[in-house]
């Protein structure tokens, strides 16, 4: 038999073909001197390859908004051709139960399914959403105004304490019956009125007029003494 010649070609849909699906392979190109060739058309089968869909539970406190509804992808059982094909990835959304109260929530395949990927067969594991009771908020904090604030605990308060000559001087502050006045102390010019009326009343008790000694003049201005005869 004499060789053929000519080139093998094919033709049809089945070239370039990687979706899931059935395509035509139609052959062809060849040619022999003294023979007819008959070509025979044949198919190309494309089938959904296996994937499983993994949804990662998920959580949020009550009154938040959902978070977002993940997945993974891998074989599963399968041992075989299956899985994501290198740069592809699934189309949809997960969706989970409806409600807001406190519990857990089934996340559902949603529009993750066949439909939406007819390449893919979906083997789809939900996973769980979990509403949790939001805490308690913190105790609101007391600020202590209280004036002993700074005074240690065991600190105690003695009545007799001698102040400083800037504290202020109680006007119930009884005085020492021991304490006198001497005769001979000498004043100041803003001594106190009071103190000299009661020096010129002590010498007004003299049976002869007296002129005001110099430790009183100052008291003349405004408490003039009065002279006093026999």
């Amino acid at each position: 038999m004499r060789e053929l010649g000519g080139n093998l070609a094919y033709t049809g849909n089945s070239q370039g073909a990687s979706n899931t699906g059935t395509y035509d392979i139609t052959p062809g190109g060849l040619t022999a001197d003294n023979y007819r060739l008959n070509f025979k058309s044949n198919e190309l089968v494309i089938n959904r390859r296996p994937v499983t869909v993994v949804a990662d539970d998920k959580h949020k406190f009550r009154g938040n908004t959902d978070p977002e509804l993940t997945y993974q992808t891998d074989c599963g059982n399968l041992t075989g051709e299956c899985g994501l094909v290198l740069g592809e990835s699934l189309s949809g959304n997960l969706t989970r139960e409806t409600g807001e109260s406190v519990g857990n929530y089934a996340i559902e395949q949603g529009t993750v399914n066949n439909t939406e990927n007819p390449n893919y067969t979906i083997d789809y594991i939900e996973g769980e959403l979990s509403i949790n009771a939001r805490p308690a908020p913190p105790p609101p904090r007391i600020l202590n105004r209280s004036p002993n604030l700074n005074r240690s605990p065991n600190q105690s308060h003695n009545p007799n304490q001698s102040h400083s000559p800037n504290q202020s001087h109680s006007p119930n502050q009884s005085q020492s019956p021991n304490q006198s006045q001497s005769p001979n102390q000498s004043h100041s010019p803003n001594q106190s009125p009071n103190l000299c009326l009661s020096r010129n009343h002590s010498r007004s008790r003299q049976r002869r007029p007296t002129s005001m000694p110099p430790s009183t003049a100052h008291c003349a201005t405004r408490y003039p003494a009065r002279q006093h005869y026999r």
